[in-house]
């Protein structure tokens, strides 16, 4: 009960061949319970903690490369060099646009948590036959 409320909880998926010594065995169910049970009446909801951190992964899988490199980007203008000073502004403004047509058309809709080996091949791949100047030159943070 929390909050008036009755609320169960899994413990997780039961693994007869339990190899991993997180997995959930017949042996280990009740230990778990009783630690679960002990944190509940300690005040802690777990249930909704649960579904926060799912919440969490469902909007880290939307983040998409292009928006989170306009982040990069923006963190980068109050960032400065090795030696102290502060990016020009013509640095500034070229990290984006090399990224933009060569990058942002292929991949920059994806969420960042599916782009893989394969995807970041078919970009690099994609620049390094048609344009390999622009593609020594694609920034990295």
């Amino acid at each position: 009960m929390h909050n008036g409320r009755a609320q169960e909880i899994g413990l997780g998926g039961y693994a007869a061949n339990a190899k991993e010594p997180d997995e959930l065995t017949l042996a280990k169910a009740p230990v778990e319970a009783a630690h679960v049970w002990a944190e509940v009446k300690g005040g802690r909801n777990i249930v909704s903690e649960r579904k926060a951190a799912k919440t969490g992964r469902i909007e880290a899988n939307r983040q998409t490369l292009e928006k989170l490199a306009w982040e990069v980007h923006k963190h980068r203008s109050s960032r400065r060099n090795r030696k102290g000073f502060a990016l020009t502004e013509k640095t500034h403004a070229l990290w984006p646009a090399r990224l933009e047509s060569p990058v942002f058309k292929v991949i920059g809709t994806e969420p960042v948590a599916q782009i893989d080996v394969k995807a970041i091949r078919r970009v690099v791949h994609r620049l390094w036959h048609d344009k390999p100047e622009p593609a020594r030159k694609i920034p990295y943070p």
